[in-house]
This record gives C-alpha cells, structure tokens and sequence, in this order.
C-alpha cells in the first residue's frame, strides 16, 4: 500500500495496485480534486467514487464514452520523475508515465480511463 498527499489537489490517496484498490479522501486544504470528491460525497454519501480501466490509448477509447452520454471532468498526465516521488514506484526501479482522464458517466459514476507508458510494466493487475 502507497501513501500519497497530494496537496495541489486537495487528495489523500491509499494505493493498493496490486489489489487493483484506490482510496482517495479529500483534506482540510482543498483543491480542485477535494471539491470533485466533496460534491459526491454530498451528492451520494461515501462509497464509489469511479471505476478506472487500463486502457492502452485514451484517445481511442474516450469516443466509446462520450458517445454514451460521459463528460470529461479531470484530465492529467504524470510523469516518471513525478511517478517516482510519490512512491508508486521504488526509487530503484524503472518508471513510467500514467495519463488519466476521469469522465462523469449519465448516471453520475465516475469513470476513469488510466493509460501507462515508459521504461516499465506498473504493478497493477491485468
């Protein structure tokens, strides 16, 4: 498990790949993320926030969800160096990028399409 603050975004994470789990909970500080997970939060009460796909090209598979009615809320790219300071990878280890694009489906589930690239394979299950 992966302890991350992401305080730009007003996110603390709990990263669990290799149990394809991801707890998030917004903090005191707020941020663009915070705000994002409070309106469900309030909308809904605690429980799914999104389900995300590995998926090998956003840009291929973002059509399939805006042609089912889905709206981009949340688009961002990381980079390896980044990767690596959180602590999703091993200092030692190769890293890779993660670019994800988090949409709001017509029912109000989030779904978050993930792509990984670079020098390694992430942790994560297939």
């Amino acid at each position: 498990m992966v302890d991350i603050e992401l305080p730009e975004r007003g996110l603390h994470v709990l990263l669990a790949w290799d149990a394809g789990i991801e707890v998030v909970a917004p903090t005191a500080a707020g941020g663009g993320g915070a705000t994002a997970v409070n309106a469900v939060l309030a909308e809904r009460g605690e429980g799914v926030y999104a389900i995300v796909y590995n998926v090998a090209s956003i840009d291929e598979a973002r059509p399939r969800l805006e042609r089912q009615g889905a709206e981009l809320v949340f688009e961002e790219t990381v980079p390896p160096d980044v990767v690596r300071q959180r602590g999703i990878v091993a200092a030692d280890q190769p890293s890779f990028t993660i670019r994800q694009a988090q949409f709001r489906d017509a029912l109000g589930m989030g779904i978050c399409l993930q792509e990984l690239t670079g020098e390694a394979t992430a942790p994560l299950p297939s």
